[in-house]
C-alpha cells in the first residue's frame, strides 16, 4: 500500500496546514529544521491509519450522514470522531484499500539490547517466533540476540553429521545464517562469529559483552527486523522519524537501500534535517516543512538547505566548506609548480613498471639480449622492479642488456650502484651521464627506448634535438625498434621540471611532434592502465625524425587547446579533492604550453 495522495488539512487541529501533497511514489522525505512539523505529520499518520480500515471509513460516513438526516442522534463528541474519520477519508487516497496495521514506525526504541542467555529455551523460542509473526521494531531489543542465536544454532545443528535432517532443509539453515550475517555486516560492517560455546559473536565477543555504541545496536535491531520480517515489509508503510538522532548518514542510506528493496509496492516516510542524508535521496522525494506548511522541494531545492543551514549565508558557509578540498588540492598543486622534481624509487609492484616489463617480457627473443634504453633512468626504479619480477627463463641480465642515460643523479652514485647490482662491478659503464656520451652507444643497435615520466620534464626546445633527425633516440633505435613514452596523466605533485614547467602529452599531441600523418604505414599504438590515468606510448622507430620547430608548435597548440576544454569541463563538476588537483594541473598545462611557444 502506499499513500498517493495527503492533504495535511486533515491535521489542522495539529498545527499543520492543509497543501495537498501529490504525486506520492514509494519514498517520501520530510525535511525542515527542528519543530517544523515534520515529526507531527509522520504521527498524525501513524495515528489516524494504524487503525483505520475501508469499513470504518464507510461506517463513520454513514453515521455522518444519518445525523445529518435526524435518523440518529450522537452525541458531541461521538460526532467529531465521525467527522475526523471522514476528513482523512477526502483528504488521504492510497492505492489499495486501507487495512489495519499498514502504517509501522521503523525506528527501534531503545537501544539497550537484551542477553538471551539469560533466558530460558521457551523464552527464547517466543522472542524468535513474535519477530517472524510481526512487523516494526516496537521491543525488538529484547528479542534481536536472541533471534541471531537461534539463526545461527539451527545453521551449525544443520551441518552436524548427527543430524538427520533433508538436504533442502540443511541448505536453507545455511542459507538463512549466511542472509542474516550479510545483512548485520552491511549496516555495521563486521560480520558475526559463531564460538566454541555457540554462541554469536561481534568484534570477537558474545554479542552482550561487544560493547555496541547506540548507533551500533539500533543498526543490528534493524538488520534483525529486515530478515526477520522481509517477508512481511512488502506492502507496508513505513516510518521513520529522524534516524540520524542515532545513526551515521552512510548506515541511514544503506538501511534505507535495504527497506526500498524489502518493500517494493509499499512506501517509506522519513523525516530528517540531515544534510548528508538529503544529498543521498532523489530530489523528486523530497518536501520542505517549515511551521506545519510543507511544499515540494523538487523546483526548489535551495529552500531545503538555506532552510536547514540558516538561510543564504548558513548554505553559502556549507558550499565554501565543501569546496575547501578542492582548493587545498589546487593551492598545493599550484605551489609544488614552483619545486623542482625530486627523484622517485618504487617497489616492484609499480603499475608503470609493470607495463614496461610486460612489454619486454613480450618482446624479448630466444637466445638474444633485448637491449634496452632507459632515458631519464633516475635512481633505477624501472630496473629494479624489472629485475625482482622477471618471469620469463634465464636470467634477467642474460636476457635484458640494459643502458641508463641520466644527466641529473639524484643522490649521486644511486644509479649506477643499482646497475651494479644487475650487471656487477663493470656496470657503471652501462651509465651515461651527458647527450653527448651517448653517442657511445652503436647507432641502430637499441631494441627499446623507455620513457617513464620523463618526455614532460623535457624542454620543448630539445624534443628535435631527442626525436628529430640525428636526435639522440633516433639515432639509437634500430630500424624496427619501438620508443616506449609512458606518463602519468594526473601526476600527483606539480613540478618545475625546467623553465616552462612540466608539458604533459597525450597520443595526439605526440601524433602532432612526430608529424604522423594518416598514409604512415607504422602506427603509435597506446596502453593505458588505471582506469585511463597511465598512458603508455608505443612508437615505431620509422616514425622518428621527422620532429621538427613546427611539429612542436603544433603539439603545444593542441595541447593548449585540450587543457581548455578540460578546465571547461572541470568547472561544471561538482568540487572535490580531484577536480581540484586537475584544474590546477591543466591550468598549469595552459600556461606552459602558452610558454613554451613563446619562445620556439
Amino acid at each position: 500500500m502506499r499513500i498517493t495522495r495527503l492533504d495535511l488539512a486533515c491535521a489542522g487541529d495539529k498545527g499543520l496546514k492543509g497543501h495537498p501533497m501529490a504525486p506520492l511514489g514509494q519514498l517520501v522525505v520530510l525535511a525542515g529544521p527542528n519543530g517544523a512539523g515534520k515529526s507531527r505529520i509522520l504521527r498524525e499518520i501513524n495515528s489516524a491509519l494504524s487503525s483505520l480500515s475501508q469499513a470504518v471509513l464507510l461506517s463513520a460516513q454513514s453515521v455522518i450522514a444519518n445525523v445529518q438526516l435526524r435518523r440518529m442522534a450522537v452525541d458531541a463528541q461521538q460526532l467529531s470522531h465521525y467527522q475526523q474519520l471522514a476528513l482523512w477519508a477526502r483528504c488521504v487516497q492510497v492505492d489499495q484499500e486501507w487495512r489495519p496495521g499498514s502504517v509501522v514506525d521503523f525506528i527501534p526504541k531503545t537501544p539497550q539490547l537484551h542477553d538471551h542467555r539469560q533466558q530460558n529455551e521457551a523464552q527464547q523460542e517466543n522472542a524468535v517466533k513474535t519477530l517472524r509473526e510481526n512487523v516494526g521494531l516496537g521491543n525488538i531489543a529484547a528479542y534481536a540476540s536472541a533471534y541471531i542465536a537461534s539463526v545461527y544454532k539451527r545453521a551449525f545443528a544443520a551441518t552436524h553429521p548427527d543430524v538427520d535432517v533433508a538436504t533442502a532443509t540443511k541448505e536453507a539453515a545455511s542459507i538463512e545464517r549466511d542472509s542474516l550475517a550479510g545483512l548485520i555486516e552491511d549496516l555495521l560492517g563486521t560480520r558475526p562469529g559463531f564460538n566454541l560455546d555457540q554462541q554469536p559473536t561481534l568484534f570477537g565477543h558474545p554479542i552482550a559483552e561487544a560493547n555496541l555504541s547506540e548507533g551500533q545496536s539500533l543498526l543490528l535491531q534493524m538488520a534483525v527486523a529486515l530478515h526477520a520480517q522481509h517477508k512481511r515489509l512488502d506492502g507496508l508503510v513505513l516510518l521513520l522519524d529522524e534516524p540520524e538522532s542515532h545513526l551515521h548518514p552512510a548506515a541511514i542510506i544503506r538501511t534505507l537501500d535495504r527497506l526500498r528493496l524489502a518493500n517494493p509496492s509499499g512506501q517509506i516516510w522519513i523525516a530528517t534535517h540531515s544534510v548528508p542524508v538529503l544529498a543521498a535521496l532523489p530530489i523528486e522525494s523530497i518536501w520542505y516543512v517549515n511551521q506545519g506548511e510543507v511544499a515540494w522541494a523538487g523546483r526548489n531545492p535551495e529552500i531545503v538547505l538555506e532552510g536547514l543551514l540558516g538561510g543564504q549565508d548558513g548554505r553559502k558557509q556549507v558550499e565554501e566548506f565543501l569546496a575547501l578540498p578542492a582548493q587545498f588540492a589546487g593551492h598545493r598543486f599550484a605551489a609544488e609548480c614552483l619545486i623542482p622534481p625530486k627523484a622517485v624509487n618504487t617497489g616492484p609492484d609499480d603499475p608503470q613498471a609493470r607495463q614496461v616489463r610486460e612489454f619486454c617480457e613480450m618482446a624479448v627473443g630466444a637466445g638474444t639480449p633485448l637491449k634496452i634504453l632507459d632515458f631519464g633512468a633516475g635512481q633505477g626504479r624501472l630496473l629494479s622492479a624489472m629485475r625482482e619480477r622477471w618471469q620469463p627463463e634465464g636470467t634477467f641480465s642474460d636476457c635484458i642488456d640494459y643502458r641508463a642515460f641520466e644527466p641529473y643523479p639524484d643522490p649521486p652514485g644511486r644509479l649506477a650502484d643499482n646497475v651494479a647490482a644487475t650487471y656487477g662491478p663493470n656496470g657503471a659503464n652501462r651509465v651515461f651521464g651527458t647527450p653527448d656520451s651517448l653517442s657511445m652507444i652503436d647507432a641502430n643497435s637499441v631494441d627499446v627506448v623507455v620513457m617513464c615520466n620523463v618526455l614532460h620534464e623535457i624542454p620543448p626546445e630539445e624534443w628535435k634535438k631527442v626525436f628529430g633527425e640525428n636526435g639522440h633516440v633516433t639515432r639509437v633505435l634500430k630500424p624496427r625498434g619501438k620508443l616506449l613514452i609512458l606518463e602519468d596523466m594526473e601526476i600527483p605533485h606539480g613540478e618545475l621540471a625546467h623553465r616552462f614547467g612540466f608539458l604533459l602529452l597525450d597520443y595526439p599531441h605526440i601524433y602532432r611532434l612526430m608529424s604522423c600523418t594518416e598514409g604512415d604505414s607504422d602506427k603509435i599504438v597506446t596502453v593505458t592502465a588505471l582506469d585511463g590515468r597511465l598512458k603508455a606510448h608505443v612508437v615505431p622507430a620509422g616514425l622518428l625524425g621527422r620532429t621538427t620547430t613546427d611539429s612542436t608548435k603544433a603539439a603545444l597548440e593542441l595541447l593548449k587547446t585540450t587543457a581548455l576544454e578540460n578546465i571547461r569541463h572541470i568547472r561544471k563538476a561538482d568540487p572535490s579533492s580531484r577536480s581540484g588537483r586537475m584544474h590546477a594541473l591543466w591550468t598549469q598545462l595552459l600556461a606552459n604550453a602558452d610558454l613554451g611557444l613563446d619562445v620556439l
